[in-house]
Parts: C-alpha cells; structure tokens; sequence
C-alpha cells in the first residue's frame, strides 16, 4: 500500500493481484498519519512502525517495477529514433534515476528507524521499570508516614486510650 497526494487529497494506491501488476487508485481520500493517544504502548508504536515499513518497501518495489516497465516501453519506442522518443527517454532516465535516490533514502530511513525503535523500546521499557520502583518506594513512604502520623497523635493526645496507673503508697 502506498499514499499519493493528487491535487491536495490523499490517496491510497493498491497494487493488484492481477498479473500484470498494476497500481489503482482505492474509492476516495484516506487520512495519512493519524492522532496517536498519549498513553499507546510500545507494542502498538512498533506495530505501527513495522506496517509503514511495510508500505514503504511496496511502494519501493511498485516504483522500481512500473519504472523498468515504462524504461522497455520506452526502447520499444526508439526503434525508429526521433527527438521526441530521444526526450522522452532522457526524461524517463531521469526520473528512474531521482526514483533509485528516493529509494535509497527511504531505505537508509528505514534502517535508522528500525535501530532507533529497538534503542526506544529498550529506553521505555527501563523507564516502565523505573516508575514502578518508584511507585513502590511512595507507597512505602506513603505507609510510613502514616504510622509515624498514628504513634504521634497517641502520644501527644492525654487518655488517648491509653491509662496510666500510678501507684501511690497508703499511709495508716
């Protein structure tokens, strides 16, 4: 699956599973990209990742077919050379060529994402286990703040439950 812009409204492309490999336009606009909640898990970014991933490497490969395909129509057409095939040609070359650069970028992009993901999920995993220590740790506090709240209110209240018995000797 790959995303174009035509004329300002994006739209999904398919390739078909027919033999002939074509790409079709899907019935209307998609949005691209998406409001993510603050709380998505790791899992879910880098199931997200890998599905873009995914349509950048179909959408690679799309380009790399439809654009070897339109180079042997191309030759086709040179059989009688004429300025206008010989333009045509350059053109479709360059294009190929800026397709070839895209391609390698998008792949160098997507080799660096993959490690950053891998260095990402292993930093929000230790960043998980670090909270829940320190969880622990306020509950503890928590606790022992209110223990120590309980034994001074006992003290420092007079027949606060407890009684004193004092002692005093008789005198006949």
């Amino acid at each position: 699956m790959c995303f174009v812009d035509v004329n300002g409204t994006w739209y999904k492309l398919r390739a078909q599973e027919s033999d002939d490999d074509e790409e079709q336009m899907s019935s209307g606009p998609t949005t691209v990209g998406g409001t993510e909640g603050e709380n998505e898990d790791t899992g879910g970014i880098a199931r997200e990742l890998a599905a873009r991933f995914h349509d950048l490497r179909t959408c690679s490969e799309l380009v790399a077919r439809h654009g070897a395909a339109l180079q042997r129509s191309l030759v086709d057409l040179e059989i009688p050379p004429t300025d206008t095939t010989k333009q045509v040609s350059e053109r479709a070359t360059l294009f190929r060529i800026s397709c070839n650069a895209m391609m390698n970028a998008c792949s160098e992009f997507m080799n660096a994402a993959a490690a950053s993901s891998t260095r990402m999920s292993r930093a929000l995993q230790h960043e998980r286990e670090q909270k829940m220590r320190l969880q622990e740790v306020v509950e503890q506090l928590a606790r022992q703040h209110d223990n120590l709240e309980k034994t001074v209110t006992a003290r420092s209240t007079p027949h606060s439950g407890m009684f004193i018995l004092i002692l005093l000797p008789i005198k006949d």
